[in-house]
Parts: structure tokens; sequence; C-alpha cells
């Protein structure tokens, strides 16, 4: 590997990217920090360095994956790439592993651009219509469990919640409104969750390949190439979960409007047709007081001594946000 110099006023002191890139035939120009790795301009284009932990199982499966959507072309993406001995995982002396991946110049998709919104809607069906006409020899990973088991297990986490507040003596601000509004938020996580479990029998037809945390972090577009990035969380799932994830992202920035909301779906819907068995379980999942979740759940596993106030915070907001979502629920 051969070095042109590094960009002004970066400082990569604790950088490993150097030790990692002698394992490759690889001339870089210029480096520069990306989001818990280095983005690299070299003389081959653009390459990501970061640290791995993961199996080379898995690293196989998505370098397959990835390598046939970038030969049908509708979407560029990251795909890994092997060193000098023919590896896609670098281990250096001290143990640690990295991965080198394609990278792009471009700009993140912007949440506050509602064209992107709908672009990043769009993609995502071509991307599944993409995933559903491949045929993967490596083992595809395969969720742990389906959506009713994962959202079961959150209603009995708020009632664990739930116990140890009521059990406390002494009881702070957040604490009191978990307790005062719980039974409302308890009750449509009950209903949601019940609807799941009944849609569940009927899932194995609408599951399929999925990108696994599809949002507008992990869509850039350059140019007229879309590339999405960051497929770790890629396994065999029902697809209207990738399509769910991306539309909460988007429609908390947008306090669930739903124009906006409705105009996202049929993004989706004119590429890729969202059958009445995932129009359901959307609803269900959006129905879901996710946000009250999260902040009982973050209440739950942080020290109860000290509750940020950010928590507090949030949990206002839910309140608010609830109603918006049962409203939009009503015109999908």
């Amino acid at each position: 590997m051969k070095y042109a110099d590094y960009e002004k006023g970066d400082c990569f002191l604790d950088d490993r990217s150097e030790e990692v890139l002698e394992y490759y035939d690889i001339d870089v120009i210029s480096k520069r920090k990306g989001r818990g790795s280095i983005i690299c301009h070299t003389k081959q284009g653009n390459i990501l360095v970061r640290e791995y932990i993961g199996t080379k199982r898995r690293m196989e499966y998505e370098e397959e994956l990835l390598l046939k959507l970038n030969e049908i072309g509708d979407i560029v993406t990251d795909c890994p790439l092997k060193n000098k001995e023919d590896n896609l995982i670098t281990e250096l002396e001290d143990g640690t592993t990295y991965i080198v991946k394609l990278w792009f110049d471009g700009k993140e998709c912007d949440v506050k651009n509602v064209e992107d919104v709908y672009k990043g809607a769009e993609k995502l069906a071509v991307l599944h219509n993409n995933f559903n006409n491949l045929s993967i020899d490596a083992e595809i990973p395969v969720s742990p469990e389906g959506i009713y088991e994962e959202y079961y297990k959150h209603n009995v986490e708020l009632k664990r919640a739930r116990n140890y507040i009521r059990n406390k003596t002494k009881k702070g601000m957040l604490e009191l409104d978990i307790l005062r509004n719980f039974d409302t938020y308890y009750h449509m996580a009950a209903e949601a969750v019940d609807t799941m479990k009944s849609l569940s029998e009927k899932s194995d037809s609408e599951k399929g390949i999925t990108h696994g945390n599809y949002n507008y972090h992990n869509i850039i577009f350059d140019g007229n190439k879309t590339c999405i990035i960051n497929f770790e969380g890629s396994r065999y799932q029902m697809q209207i979960i990738d399509l769910y994830n991306y539309l909460r992202k988007v429609m908390e920035k947008y306090q669930w409007d739903e124009k906006t909301g409705i105009n996202l779906l049929e993004s989706y819907d004119r590429i890729k047709p969202i059958s009445r068995f995932e129009k359901e379980t959307l609803k269900a999942l959006i129905s879901y007081p996710e946000k009250y979740w999260k902040v009982v759940n973050r209440y739950l596993n942080s020290s109860k001594s000290f509750i940020a106030e950010k928590n507090y915070e949030k949990i206002s907001q839910v309140f608010i946000q609830q109603e918006l979502k049962a409203s939009f629920v009503l015109k999908i």
C-alpha cells in the first residue's frame, strides 16, 4: 500500500487503518473520519475501514448478497473487499478484526426534504423486489423471533418496570408519569400484540430477505446512483418490518403528519404493492406505543438513582405522538 498526504487538520494517532490496509493492495490518497470508521480516498476508489465483530459465515453471506445486488445495478451497495490473502475479515496481531468496504461520495438522504424521503421509500421497494429475485447460496440469517415474540417481551418488560416503581417508597417525576399513564399505554400495547399474534400464523408467505436497519442514515444519493449501506442486520423475516422502521423514523421527525406518511407509503406501494396482510401488520406495529416502551426500558436498565431530565422530556412527547399515530393508522 502506498500513501499520499493525509487531509490537513486530521489526526490519526489512534487510527488502525494504516495497519489494516497493509493487508490490501490499495493506494491511499487521503483519509477522514466517518461514523465509527475511517473513510479513505484511494486510486482504486473510495473505501471504508472499520472494526468488525461478527462471524466469517455472516460476512460471506453479506458479500454474496451485496455482489448480486450490485450486479443487478438498480442500487449500489457497500460491498466488502477481500484482502491479499483472499479473506473478507482482516485480523491484526492483537486479535482485533476489521473489514474494508466500498464507499461513496454523495449526500445522505435528507429527512427534512420530503422528496428525499419519498425516494428512500421507492428505493426500499426496489431493494425488496431485488431481494425476492435473488438466489443466495450462503446461509441466510434468520430472525431469532417473530414480531409477536419480540413485542410480547416488550410487554413483559413494561409490567416489570411498573411493579418495580410501585414498590418504591419515593418516586420521581418520570416514575410518577410512567405509573399515571401505564394502564392506557399497556392496553394499547396488549391490543397491538394480540393482533400481531393472530397475524403471525400467516406471516410465512410474507417473509423475505430484509435490510434489517433501513433508515435515512443508510441511504446515500450520489448523482444518479442510490447507494444503500450497512447491511449488518440483514436477515430473513417479514419485509414490512423494513418499511415500518423507515416510516417510524421519518414520521417521528414530521410529528406523524398524515400527508407525509401516506405519500411515503404510496411511494413504496407503487413499486412493490403492500398486501392486505402487510397493511394489517403495519397498522399493528404503528399502534404499539414503542416510544413509551423505549423510555420505560431505558429507565429499567439505567441507574435508578439518576433519572435523566432528557428521559422525562421524551415521555412528555410520547403522549402527544401516540394520539397522532392513532389518527394516522385510521388513514392507512
